[in-house]
């Protein structure tokens, strides 16, 4: 279901682009708002309660919106830090990639200049199918670990020093596409790991609010470093690539906290 928004993401991207270029902006804007007003209502209509299983009714749970032993836990703590570093690194990647190809391919045509994003989203749905499976024989923290691990370096070594030609960006976007996306399909079963199936949806709304200072203001940070070193896009790729290894190492707390075992299966 995740990947199912990398692939939402993957294919307008190329036909916006070609959109862009036919018709212009305003047009553009205004046929793709209406598609996506009907995509996301028959979205709605295809919702569908789950049918309660057999057996004698039960009262309904009181809900309860903040389970204040989450806030005295520093295992909590340990992932919510983690996803809050992490994510400031995740979307650079996409916003500034092809400003990247841009210049550092002048001669290159704007259609194959915005290929990388795509290509991120298309590896970006394979990464977060493939994350399952891999979590289900190594645990879901080592997985997001694992991920989130690659992703980084992939910013600090490829990103930052291989991707100077267009097989070279081509090879980052396909890597991190894989793999930077994938804690999106791993957080609600790392919170069931934690603290089991007990308000599940809060507990996953908390982490989830750990995302957003990442994702609103992560490239916003990321423009002013690489306007404030002169346009290098080796301090961008730094702060990206750092940003979510400090993600990591926070999560290293919390997966040591639930099994001390260097290769557990957590």
């Amino acid at each position: 279901v995740i990947a199912g928004s990398s692939f939402g993401a993957a294919v307008p991207a190329l036909i916006v682009q070609e959109m862009l270029t036919r018709i212009g902006f305003r047009k553009t804007l205004l046929i793709y708002s209406f598609v996506q007003g009907l995509t996301m209502l028959l979205g709605f209509l295809l919702v569908k309660v789950r049918p309660s299983v057999s057996g004698p009714n039960k009262p309904a749970r009181e809900i309860q919106w903040l389970d204040k032993r989450y806030l005295a836990d520093p295992t909590f703590w340990s992932c919510w830090t983690a996803l809050f570093f992490a994510l400031f690194g995740y979307m650079c990647p996409f916003v500034f990639i092809s400003v990247y190809t841009g210049e550092k391919i002048p001669a290159i045509s704007s259609r194959l200049a915005n290929l990388p994003i795509p290509i991120m989203s298309f590896a970006s749905a394979i990464g977060r199918i493939g994350a399952g499976h891999v979590a289900d024989r190594i645990g879901f923290m080592n997985a997001f670990i694992l991920a989130i691990t690659i992703s980084g370096l992939s910013q600090l070594v490829l990103w930052n020093v291989a991707a100077e030609t267009y097989a070279g960006i081509m090879v980052f976007s396909v890597v991190f596409g894989l793999t930077g996306p994938c804690f999106l399909s791993l957080v609600t079963p790392i919170a069931a790991t934690l603290y089991g199936t007990d308000n599940l949806a809060t507990l996953t709304g908390l982490f989830n609010i750990a995302n957003v200072p990442g994702l609103l203001s992560g490239p916003p940070i990321g423009g002013v470093i690489l306007d404030g070193a002169g346009h290098s896009w080796h301090a961008l790729a730094a702060y990206s690539g750092s940003i979510q290894i400090l993600g990591v190492a926070c999560m290293l707390y919390a997966r040591f906290k639930k099994d001390r075992r260097l290769f557990g299966r957590i």
